[in-house]
């Protein structure tokens, strides 16, 4: 009775491990794909801001510490973002880690593109919230 027990034990903790793994990864794959939206390229910093969702800029507006726009609609918080943003950015930049530092200079000297091979979505995550870089896949480069 107790080998069976443990037999039927492990295959359900066995069992139990398999769902958790295929479970985080579902939740990994989702997360990419909240990450990677689709976007033309060149873009200002209005068309990549109000391309994100309001929640997302909610947190933006947070970070930067703007306040007074709670209230406003998705459209409405994108412009005054695109506008705010800039004035506050060097606050940011004084702010980042000799790492991040290193990173956002990489970018800007591929012309502020760049793959999204090797970026964590935690190392994105982190650089959104201050709007310094967007996670777009591109459709498109004009130009």
């Amino acid at each position: 009775m107790d080998e069976r027990f443990d037999k039927n034990t492990e295959e359900m903790l066995m069992k139990a491990l398999e769902n958790a793994k295929a479970f985080g990864q579902q939740l990994a794959e989702s997360g990419e794909k909240r990450l990677w939206k689709e976007v033309n390229i060149p873009c200002s910093l209005h068309e990549a801001v109000n391309g994100l969702t309001k929640d997302e800029m909610d947190k933006i507006r947070k970070n930067y510490d703007i306040k007074n726009l709670s209230a406003l609609k998705k459209p409405a918080l994108a412009a005054e973002l695109a506008r705010l943003i800039p004035m506050k950015f060097k606050r940011a930049i004084y702010a980042l880690d000799q790492g991040r530092y290193d990173f956002i200079k990489m970018i800007l000297k591929n012309s502020g593109v760049m793959p999204d091979k090797g970026i964590s979505v935690s190392n994105a995550e982190a650089f959104m919230k201050y709007s310094m870089v967007f996670t777009f896949r591109a459709l498109r480069t004009e130009g």
